[in-house]
């Protein structure tokens, strides 16, 4: 069984996203915040929020605050059989 994730989180830095990121996969995989580095593969996609007009787009900058969409794989080597 692989598992992925696609999650979708507001940060207003990279440093941030990345903290919140670990953090969500961390609890649900039920491992320490500092194993997910080894664990899992992370790639974070960074967008305004629901920006489509100049008008919202100019007001996300103002807010410098980002949607980031976190999407992640558990590393094969890193995978538990089910039910250990």
């Amino acid at each position: 069984m692989r598992t992925g994730f696609e999650l979708k989180i507001l940060a207003e830095n990279l440093e941030e996203a990345e903290d919140l990121a670990k953090a969500l996969i961390a609890r649900f995989l039920g491992i320490e915040h500092s194993e997910v580095a080894d664990k899992v593969d992370i790639e974070l996609r960074v967008a305004f929020p629901k920006a489509e007009s100049l008008s919202e787009i100019e007001e996300s900058i103002a807010a410098l605050i980002f949607q980031v969409t976190v999407y992640g794989s558990v590393k094969q080597n890193s995978a538990r059989p089910f039910g250990q």
